[in-house]
């Protein structure tokens, strides 16, 4: 009887070993799993590098665009201060030399007023 049991428990232990070899196999299928998802991670980082290069792009041009607008109000001023200059050229007869700086004046207060 006793050693009867020995030889039982070494065949449960080659099991073990047997099944510890498959789950070993069994991980080393995975390992080129995972080294296959290397290059297609590399391929996405490239294509968002891509994307950013493309925002960035796109946020240039917007900059350009915003940088257009200060041009027409800087034009839209001086057509302010022209329209208002001439206006009351025509409603009052300043005195000499003072036309100038009252129109400059109610010019600037139609900016603020304008919201300009």
């Amino acid at each position: 009887m006793k050693i009867g049991v020995p030889n039982l428990n070494i065949q449960v232990q080659n099991v073990n070993v047997e099944v510890l070899n498959r789950k070993v196999a069994v991980l080393n299928l995975s390992v080129p799993v995972f080294n296959l998802d290397v290059p297609t991670l590399s391929l996405k980082i490239s294509v968002l590098s891509r994307k950013v290069e493309v925002l960035n792009v796109n946020v240039g041009v917007l900059n350009r665009k915003a940088e257009a607008p200060s041009v027409s109000v800087e034009a839209l001023k001086e057509n302010v201060l022209a329209f208002y200059t001439n206006r009351h050229a025509q409603h009052r007869k300043p005195q000499r030399g003072e036309r100038l700086l009252f129109d400059v004046a109610f010019a600037e207060e139609a900016y603020d007023l304008a919201g300009i």
